[in-house]
């Protein structure tokens, strides 16, 4: 699975674009094993925040995937999911199969 997001910068992280907003995608994991993790070394800026889970390729169509949000180092947030397509050249949207949509004030 990919980590896609759409940053409050409308920019969108992910594989081919590590960086926006100050938040860094560490690593592309191409093994189906994870994680892969966006991490801001200063605060997040406010804003929406719209996190994707990506299946890149047909090995991880079904495959479960599992999403935390940390906000100054403690969980905001869980959720667990699959996804049953490959669609990794969808942009990540409000209407992205499995979006979560964070707010930060």
């Amino acid at each position: 699975m990919d980590l896609h997001i759409l940053t409050p910068c409308q920019t969108e992280i992910r594989y081919d674009n590590r960086l926006s907003c100050n938040g860094t995608l560490d690593t592309d994991d191409q093994t189906g094993t994870g994680p892969e993790n966006v991490v801001w070394e200063t605060a997040a800026p406010s804003g929406t925040y719209l996190i994707c889970p990506v299946a890149y390729s047909r090995a991880v169509v079904g495959a479960t995937y599992t999403l935390i949000i940390f906000r100054d180092g403690a969980e905001v947030y869980q959720t667990t999911g699959t996804r049953d397509g490959t669609d990794y050249s969808d942009v990540c949207s409000a209407s992205y199969p499995g979006v979560v949509t964070y707010i930060i004030p």
